[in-house]
């Protein structure tokens, strides 16, 4: 939706080109992701490629989702895509993006290689498998202990209140998760770390972090 100055938008969705395509839209991010200084569009997709639309800077956009290497997994599986958010995770000034799945899907770490194009590195960024019993419907990077390096929070919950009758080892309520950088791009699971209110389990569907009473650390 275009601002037209006067407190009214204008739908341009398909001038654009980011209406084009047709997917299970989940998650939304806008960030820089090739260091033009203008922000592009990356969209988590459930059971679809996600896309990564570039900014033209001319109000329209390229879709490059499947030669990014962002679209599918590095096994070039289409995943239930939930949640997605982007940062620089290891220091080298570019946007990497994090895209959370459903349950006995793995979420998945996009390094940015600085051409264009992303690497599946969910398991060399330690993440793997550690969330794979989780729902994973949305997350945002933040740096939550003040160390200069984006940590990983994940809200969680199945989509069904009855999964237990088709699998029973997992819950409709679950758990935060927190993955800690340990710089450089490698993190560690620590959220049995924080405390019990942080592990109480939870039917989470959204999630925002800020630092509400100014404290100084993000809430």
């Amino acid at each position: 939706y275009h601002n037209n100055h006067d407190g009214t938008f204008t739908d341009v969705s398909d001038a654009s080109g980011v209406g084009k395509p047709e997917a299970k839209g989940m998650g939304v991010v806008l960030a820089d992701f090739n260091n033009d200084g203008w922000p592009d569009i990356a969209v988590a997709n459930d059971s679809w490629p996600n896309f990564l639309f570039i900014n033209k800077h001319d109000g329209r956009f390229d879709d490059v989702s499947l030669v990014s290497g962002i679209a599918a997994s590095e096994d070039g599986r289409y995943e239930a895509g939930m949640g997605i958010d982007a940062a620089d995770v290891d220091g080298d000034g570019w946007q990497d993006v994090y895209v959370t799945h459903l349950d006995f899907e793995l979420n998945r770490l996009y390094h940015n290689n600085q051409d264009g194009t992303f690497t599946d590195d969910t398991f060399g960024s330690g993440i793997g498998n550690k969330a794979i019993l989780l729902s994973g419907v949305s997350m945002k990077f933040l740096d939550y202990d003040n160390d200069g390096w984006n940590d990983i929070l994940q809200l969680n919950g199945a989509m069904l209140d009855n999964i237990q009758l088709y699998h029973s080892e997992v819950s409709y309520k679950e758990p935060l998760l927190m993955f800690r950088n340990l710089g450089k791009g490698q993190f560690d699971k620590v959220s049995e770390s924080l405390g019990p209110d942080f592990m109480r389990p939870i039917v989470g569907r959204g999630v925002a972090t800020a630092d509400y009473d100014n404290d100084g650390d993000i809430d």
